[in-house]
């Protein structure tokens, strides 16, 4: 009967140990969803940040930033371009009584949201990675 006794106190020990770990891998894991949170509001800031320095730099931009401000003005370019040739293609394939329609020049931003398991983009709607298969966060 004392080894029943001695082997229950055993298995009670390590159900106890098993949970405390368990409580403490959860804490972990959320922990890292926080600080996940907390990099993408960073990031977000930096972003807006870049935005503002490159509004009041792009005409004549310091030397530690010309090259990403003629990166950015190329990238633009070539984004008007493409939408240009959007326009072309939409008024040969229009009739010609609608081909006199105003067009308006919409900019998209997609929203991206980052996995805070592999680190890469993700659609923001998306509730998994599909880079790594990780569940992503949803910001309330």
């Amino acid at each position: 009967m004392a080894f029943l006794d001695e082997l229950g106190k055993k298995l009670g020990s390590a159900a106890n140990a098993t949970a405390s770990k368990a409580k403490e891998l959860a804490e972990i894991g959320k922990l890292n969803a926080d600080i996940g949170s907390e990099e993408r509001k960073i990031e977000k800031a930096y972003t807006e940040i870049g935005k503002i320095v490159f509004a009041q730099a792009k005409e004549n931009p310091p030397a530690e930033i010309a090259q990403w401000v003629q990166k950015i003005q190329e990238s633009m370019a070539q984004i008007a371009a493409n939408q240009q040739k959007i326009r072309e293609i939409k008024e040969d394939t229009v009739p010609r009584e609608e081909a006199a329609t105003e067009y308006v020049e919409v900019e998209v931003i997609e929203e991206k949201a980052t996995c805070p398991h592999c680190g890469q983009d993700a659609p923001r709607e998306a509730k998994f990675c599909p880079n790594c298969g990780g569940l992503m966060e949803i910001e309330s």
